[in-house]
């Protein structure tokens, strides 16, 4: 199943980058052949030159090759079988469809107009270089405190006209006394373990030997040397995998950026779709809520009836009342006993945001992107090979363990990894060895 993941991932990312497959030419070999199907080696590349998943994973195997081109095979395979049973239109399949479909037109209007916007595929990469190597580095502080009788830019002056003297002036000058006595040197540092963001925004592969201009941390002043430069063996992942966990990194390195651009698109909305919100019948309903809150029964009943009557924000000719609101105040009130007012306004705008962006995905026609539609058919995939194991095939191997064909019933592990090997062969999957083995050593 966590290969199933796998390749959902990257379709996922692929189809995210608005990538489109070269179109097949003359001379183009095909890698793979199926009943009803097959795989260009242009196909097939493209899929690895677009997430580096040969070049820039450190522990990289022809195995993981060949599990990558069969499970492209076995998700188009099944999207085919898909197809032809219309699963679409099964309630629960289709449900899961709509759902992804969605999630995904979401999630790209909020990459197109608020992501993008912050983070580009450019800081991503960026990040990714930095984290293959690992940093020896050594600096001077000044802290906040000092009473040098010179300046740090002083001193930064002196070392880029001569070096050498970087040790001498750490020893003499540096505020990190732990550290000065050895010329400065901090040891060597992962990316993600260096001492303070400021030294991940200031080292880079390139600057081996070089010394940096100073820079401010909470620490005080810093001129920072970085004495080696090696190969992080081992430890980094492909930039597939590596590139959810340095967006995470980045989105809460930039948290207030995107939070600003968050806003202001969200203000946009609210201005396109006429929202209103009454601040004065929230005020007067929260007076009654806080009142009549934790009086026993007939409070409760009274507190829930006036949730559902006093109209507090409109959507065009909608209405929605405070009791709309209580999933998104549900924890807040676990905390707290007596609601306030912030958290009602903010519970009304994040509400009403979820609502402005799904609206948003259909008018700017996400819902009718072929790429959006194929993404959330992709995600689909899993859906669709459960259905299908248990619907079609675990009846036969019920079959075969009651005619006694089969003198143990398999796990569900096993059921699945028969499943696709029935899949292979029912569609009579024949892959290009030779080509393939040409594609892996280039």
């Amino acid at each position: 199943m966590k290969y199933i993941i796998v390749i959902l991932s990257v379709l996922l990312i692929l189809s995210c980058n608005n990538k489109v497959i070269k179109p097949e030419t003359e001379k183009d070999e095909v890698l793979a052949t199926w009943r009803g199907g097959r795989l260009t080696a242009s196909e097939f590349n493209e899929y690895l030159t677009d997430y580096s998943f040969k070049t820039d994973s450190v522990n990289y195997f022809e195995d993981s090759l060949k599990n990558y081109l069969a499970y492209i095979i076995k998700t188009k395979i099944i999207l085919k079988i898909a197809d032809s049973l219309k699963l679409d239109t099964v309630k629960a399949l289709n449900d899961s469809y709509l759902n992804n479909l969605n999630y995904i037109s979401v999630q790209q209007l909020r990459n197109d107009s608020i992501h993008n916007k912050v983070i580009t595929d450019d800081m991503i990469k960026n990040v990714y270089e930095k984290k293959k190597y690992k940093y020896r580095i050594s600096h001077i502080l000044f802290s906040k405190d000092s009473h040098h009788n010179i300046s740090i830019d002083s001193i930064y002056s002196l070392v880029t006209k001569n070096n050498q003297l970087f040790d001498s002036l750490a020893i003499t000058f540096s505020d990190d006394k732990p550290t000065a006595k050895n010329a400065g040197e901090l040891g060597w540092f992962k990316f993600d373990d260096l001492p303070a963001e400021e030294f991940r925004n200031t080292v880079a592969p390139e600057l081996k030997n070089k010394i940096l201009k100073p820079f401010v941390t909470e620490y005080g002043k810093h001129i920072l040397k970085i004495s080696d430069i090696k190969e992080d063996v081992g430890s980094l992942m492909s930039f597939t995998e590596e590139r959810k966990y340095i967006l995470k990194y980045l989105e809460n390195k930039y948290e207030d950026e995107l939070d600003s651009v968050l806003y202001d698109f969200t203000n946009k909305l609210f201005r396109k779709f006429n929202i209103s919100i009454d601040t004065i019948a929230i005020d007067n309903s929260i007076d009654i809520y806080n009142n009549y809150n934790g009086k026993g029964l007939y409070a409760d009943i009274f507190i829930k009836s006036i949730e559902n009557q006093i109209v507090i924000s409109k959507l065009g000719s909608f209405s929605f009342t405070l009791g709309v609101l209580r999933p998104y105040l549900r924890d807040y009130l676990i905390q707290n006993k007596i609601i306030d007012r912030h958290e009602v306004i903010k519970a009304n705008h994040a509400m009403f945001r979820r609502i402005l962006l799904a609206k948003s995905v259909n008018d700017f026609g996400y819902f009718n992107n072929p790429k959006i539609i194929y993404m959330a058919r992709i995600m689909s995939v899993n859906d669709y090979n459960k259905y299908l194991v248990y619907n079609y095939f675990v009846p036969k191997i019920v079959q075969q363990y009651e005619n006694k064909i089969i003198s143990e019933f398999p796990s569900l592990k096993d059921i699945n990894r028969m499943w696709h090997k029935s899949v292979f062969d029912e569609y009579k999957v024949d892959i290009n060895n030779s080509l393939f083995e040409s594609i892996f050593n280039k």
